[in-house]
């Protein structure tokens, strides 16, 4: 029988190697993992949107049970503003570009996207929080009103926010190309 764990040790035995023998290679492994966590926390905050999202259809049904078009409309806008910056959180870039790629993005840059990507988990947080108290408005409309109007905000300035990510990837690829 095989001691997987030698064929580990053997594995990590190779990476040391690399890593004496190939300058830069240490940094590049960094940035692997780096980068393998950034998509691993966007899933993770892509799910958490997609649970909201699938909060507010039981609001919607609900709204559209009693007649309430306006209050369903407007929810619904919330409901598909949501899908939308969870697939744009999901297939965002990894603003990280392979080793032997032309376009090489820091390690000061990588950790400012980490930073920027773990503040939407407070974002996040704040929508759970507001959409939970909004499904116990269902049946008074002008409190479901007042608590919706915030929700749209936060929901579009999540959306706002996901630009910004985009802006920095792009200018620090722009900044690494002109070096």
């Amino acid at each position: 029988m095989v001691d997987i764990r030698n064929k580990a040790e053997d594995g990590r035995n190779i990476v040391e190697s690399i890593v004496r023998l190939v300058p830069g290679f240490r940094g590049y492994h960094q940035k692997e993992d780096r980068r393998e966590t950034d998509k691993i926390l966007r899933e993770h905050l892509a799910a958490k949107l997609d649970r909201l999202r699938a909060s507010l259809n039981p609001i919607i049904r609900g709204l559209t049970d009693a007649g309430d078009l306006d209050l369903t409309g407007r929810t619904d806008i919330v409901r598909k503003l949501l899908e939308k910056i969870t697939y744009r959180l999901r297939y965002a870039s990894y603003g990280y570009a392979g080793f032997f790629d032309a376009i090489k993005v820091d390690q000061e840059d990588l950790d400012r996207l980490y930073e920027f990507d773990a503040a939407l988990l407070d974002r996040i947080q704040a929508l759970e929080h507001g959409l939970a108290q909004l499904g116990a408005m269902t049946g008074e409309a002008e409190r479901f009103k007042e608590m919706l109007r915030p929700i749209q905000d936060a929901v579009s300035e999540f959306d706002t926010h996901l630009d910004t990510r985009r802006s920095l990837i792009e200018r620090d690829e722009k900044h690494v190309d002109s070096r």
